[in-house]
Order: structure tokens, then C-alpha cells, then sequence
């Protein structure tokens, strides 16, 4: 046998079955480290946002401490107790308003087509610098679009798309050197408006709602109603879809209420509005009594500003509030005995007296779940729809978020 032939007979090649099975195992361990490298991303896009609305809530919840001891500029001089501090409660509610908007329409009116600075609510208060300087932004924008051929309500729809994250940007870069905490990676421009936004771990805008009074469990904000209303109140599924509950929501915010044997009482909350220390501006929860032409009176709940992601699905699943045509944003008005607010709500103050009510339901109460719920709050838990952003699917996809009122977040 010659040594070439020896030499052919010594090379064995891989047969099919072997290159398969190798390719296999290739593929398996592939699919594990590819795997582990994208639980690792979700797990780092998940601890970003953390970080980010960790310092958020910080500078935030700063300037909303700020108006336990905020002095209002209107005058107290011979007006009787209790309607002064309705009328401070309601300055530093409007206040707050102007300098913490959490939608476009808090600091600007469209009504006339052309946007104009939203004048202030309470007699006396006027606008603050900082609301002039929120609908300073907005009409550079909208007068740059509209230059740039953008119809007028093209450019006021382009403007409201990430109203509540562009201004959550506005408000925490007016607070001195607070800018300096962040990188240019925690900023963008997802609508491409020319107004920056904070954006979580997954390039998408980080949400804020200033008075989020629907963020409660739900067999809380159930309870608030009287027996006969409590058909309507708090619904979460879409119009003509099935009637949705949720069991979590916030660990810092709770309407939670102490034990009375006295049904005429006003509800007392465990967590009082720190805002309101006489006890004066209760809201829908409260239902005022009137007794001989004296109201008794009780505090809301505290409120706490929400800061929130979508988390890794990208649905927020939650009611930022619109108004009654169910487009719009959700206007904060006075309203009070002249007004006609939905049931639960048709009195909330004694006659001739009106409230900036931020516990009211919202607008949008033409549409109905299948089980007749009509009313929803600003905070809540609410299958898309189109009121937030996103397609319904009759089942509540916010139990992902990523927000400042988790515990293990702030």
C-alpha cells in the first residue's frame, strides 16, 4: 500500500448526523447567551429609569413640599375663617397649576384658536413667572411649526402628543443647577417638536401627572361614593368592553379612610391633604352637609405627584384625563353649587362658594364600559382606548410601570 493511500484511509470527514447535531448545540447555547444578554439589557433599561425617576421624584416632590408653606397673594382682611382658607386652599391649588402643569392647557387657552396665557383661576393670585415662562415655550413652538407649514391644529396637536413629559422637563430644569444631574442619554425628542423630554431605559418619555387622585386600589376609590352611585364610579375598560378592577397601584398615596359610626360625618382620611389643614376642600369624596346654611367640611387625601414609565411593554395604561369630547385634555376649572358636575359630584361646596377641585372625575363621561361605568378619574388605571396613547385590549397592562410611588423606587 503506497503512503498516499495510507494517508487516505487515516482522513475521516464529519458525517451529517454529526455536523447536526454540533449545529445544535451551537443554536442552544446560542439562544442561552442571547438570553442572558437580553435579560441583562431589560434589567439595565429597568434600573436606568429607576435611577432617573429616583432623581425626578427628588427635585419634584421639592417644589411640591414647597406649598405647605407657600404664602398666597391675596388678602384675608375681614373675611370669615373658614372662606379664607377656601380661597388659600384655592390659591395654592392654582398656584400649583400654573407652575407645576401637567398638561398644556394648564398655562395655555386655545379656545380662541390662536394660544394666549391662560389667566390665573382665583382673584388676586395673577400669573407667576414660571407659568409665563411654560406658555413662552409653547408659543415658540407652535409660531416655529406653524412658520414651518404645519397647520395650526397640527401644530397644537404635535405640541399636546408628549405634553405631560415636555413639561415635566420644563419644571425640573427651572429649578436651579438641577439640569447638572442628568445626561444628554436621559433627554430626547420622541415627537420631534423641539421640546426635549426625559426618556426611560427604553427611549421612551417618562410621564408626570400632578394630582393623580385616581392612582389609589380600587376598592378605595370605589368606596368613596355613596351606595346609589356606586354603579358609575371608577371604571377601567373601554367603551362597550368589560368592566376592570386592579389591586395595585400606589404604596405612598392612599385613600384610605378612619372608622366613623357616624354617617353624617365627612370622611377623614388617614392620609389628610397636607394642603388643606382646616379641613375645608374635600372634593367628590366628601359630600359636603349643610346644616342651618353651615357646611361641614372635611380634607381630600393626599395627593402625590406621579412620575411614571411604561416600563418594558410600552403601554401606560393610565388616565391622564380628558374632557367630555374624550380628545381633549382635561381642563382644571372652579367649579362649585353653579356648576353641574356629574353624579357623585353635584355638590361639592356650600352655595356660592367653588373649589379648584383636583378629586373631581374627569370630562369624559359620555362613554361607558359595558356594565354602565361612566366615570374616570386623572391617575387611574384605564385600558388604552385611545384616552392614553394606547389600543384597548380589555385587560390592565400598567402593573409594569416603573413610577416614583413604589417604595423600592424613591
Amino acid at each position: 500500500m503506497t503512503r498516499s493511500a495510507i494517508q487516505r484511509r487515516s482522513v475521516r470527514g464529519f458525517t451529517l448526523v454529526e455536523l447536526l447535531v454540533t449545529i445544535t448545540i451551537i443554536g442552544i447555547l446560542a439562544g442561552v447567551v442571547l438570553g442572558a444578554l437580553q435579560s441583562a439589557r431589560e434589567t439595565a433599561r429597568a434600573a436606568k429609569t429607576k435611577s432617573l425617576i429616583v432623581r425626578l421624584d427628588q427635585i419634584i416632590m421639592q417644589r411640591y413640599r414647597s406649598y405647605e408653606t407657600r404664602r398666597v397673594p391675596i388678602s384675608m382682611t375681614g373675611v370669615h375663617p373658614t372662606l379664607a382658607a377656601v380661597n388659600r386652599l384655592n390659591a395654592l391649588r392654582d398656584l400649583m397649576r400654573m407652575e407645576m402643569p401637567d398638561r398644556w392647557n394648564d398655562v395655555v387657552d386655545l379656545t380662541s384658536g390662536n394660544p394666549v396665557l391662560r389667566p390665573a383661576l382665583v382673584s388676586g393670585v395673577g400669573v407667576p413667572a414660571l407659568g409665563r415662562r411654560y406658555f413662552r415655550r409653547y408659543f415658540d413652538t407652535y409660531t416655529r411649526l406653524t412658520n414651518a407649514g404645519l397647520a395650526p391644529a397640527d401644530a397644537a396637536t404635535r405640541i399636546n402628543q408628549n405634553g405631560a413629559a415636555e413639561l415635566l422637563y420644563l419644571i425640573v430644569t427651572s429649578a436651579p443647577d438641577a439640569i447638572e444631574q442628568f445626561s444628554e442619554t436621559d433627554l430626547g425628542d420622541t415627537d420631534d417638536d423641539g421640546l426635549p423630554e426625559f426618556l426611560d431605559g427604553w427611549r421612551r418619555p417618562i410621564r408626570y401627572l400632578r394630582w393623580p387622585a385616581g392612582f389609589v386600589e380600587y376598592q378605595a376609590l370605589a368606596g368613596l361614593n355613596n351606595a346609589s352611585d356606586s354603579t358609575n364610579l371608577a371604571p377601567a375598560g373601554r367603551a362597550g368592553g368589560p368592566a376592570l378592577d386592579w389591586d395595585f397601584a400606589s404604596d405612598v398615596q392612599s385613600a384610605e379612610v378612619e372608622p366613623s359610626t357616624n354617617p353624617q360625618q365627612a370622611r377623614r382620611y388617614v392620609s389628610a391633604d397636607p394642603f388643606d389643614t382646616r379641613g375645608v376642600g374635600g372634593g367628590f369624596a366628601l359630600y359636603p352637609l349643610f346644616q342651618t346654611g353651615v357646611a361641614t367640611h372635611g380634607s381630600g387625601y393626599a395627593l402625590y405627584p406621579l412620575i411614571y414609565s411604561a416600563g418594558a411593554d410600552g403601554i401606560y395604561d393610565i388616565n391622564i384625563g380628558k374632557d367630555g369630547s374624550a380628545t381633549g385634555d382635561y381642563v382644571y376649572e372652579l367649579t362649585g353649587a353653579s356648576a353641574t358636575p356629574p353624579t357623585p359630584c353635584a355638590v361639592i361646596a356650600a352655595p356660592g362658594i367653588e373649589l379648584l377641585d383636583p378629586y373631581r372625575p374627569d370630562g369624559n363621561t359620555a362613554t361607558a364600559d359595558n356594565a354602565g361605568n361612566n366615570l374616570r378619574f386623572v391617575g387611574q388605571p384605564l385600558d388604552g382606548n385611545g384616552l392614553d396613547g394606547e389600543p384597548p385590549n380589555d385587560q390592565l397592562d400598567h402593573y409594569d410601570n416603573i413610577h416614583n410611588h413604589q417604595i423600592e423606587a424613591r
